[in-house]
């Protein structure tokens, strides 16, 4: 309730005073699938929910924008690198490859936490070494804790096949993946890979993916 009296009235009370303070803040909330639980349940207050859910951004799991692992890992190690007053260290292709097949249970957190100590470790056994290679990941990711996500799975097949094969699953995965994505428009998925919609159109077609009559009915 304290809380819900600050959002509406912008004010509040120190502990033990009767004099009022003013405040001009803005309040960032991050919701988890468990609080939404609590709000229906009615043992989260409802409004404060809706007051705090005004301007909603909606931010996909790691695991859901692998695109974002490299550039997280980059930024992670430059930031633990700082706290630990040394030079940040490179992760080597291996090490990056296993990284984007991991499942990612605990989302950016654990990322944060899994390379501070990466490097921690690193100060005190390999001192000199600038690159983070694949053994020095941790053991739930070596050991393979990431074998049921999809992408693993993937890496997995095709690390088997000549790469004309492996080339040709992946753009199939890659497309029936994006389609998915935006419920099968293909102008939209066409906008998001970056393609002209006539080329997407052939190149569906070519991948068995979608034939023209299901195509003339996906926009």
């Amino acid at each position: 309730m304290k809380v819900l009296r600050l959002i509406k009235d912008d004010l509040f009370f120190r502990i033990g005073s009767s004099e009022k303070v003013k405040v001009n803040v803005r309040i960032i909330a991050g919701f988890t699938p468990e609080v939404i639980q609590l709000v229906k349940t009615g043992e989260f207050s409802d409004e404060l929910y809706c007051r705090l859910n005004a301007n909603v951004i909606k931010i996909l799991p790691l695991k859901s924008r692998r695109e974002d692992i490299s550039y997280l890992l980059d930024y992670f190690m430059e930031q633990a690198a700082k706290a630990h007053k040394v030079a940040p260290k490179k992760f080597s292709s291996e090490a990056i490859g296993l990284l984007n097949a991991y499942h990612w249970p605990g989302d950016v957190m654990q990322m944060q936490n899994m390379i501070d100590w990466i490097l921690t470790v690193s100060i005190y056994e390999n001192p000199g070494k600038n690159i983070i290679a694949m053994d020095d990941l941790p053991k739930e990711i070596l050991n393979g804790k990431h074998s049921n996500d999809p992408s693993s799975q993937f890496i997995s097949t095709v690390s088997e096949l000549p790469i004309r094969e492996a080339r040709d699953i992946f753009e199939r995965e890659y497309f029936i993946e994006q389609l998915t994505k935006f419920s099968g428009n293909i102008s939209k998925t066409a906008k998001f890979v970056d393609m002209e919609r006539s080329a997407l159109h052939r190149k569906l077609k070519s991948l068995n993916i979608i034939n023209s009559k299901q195509f003339k009915h996906s926009d």
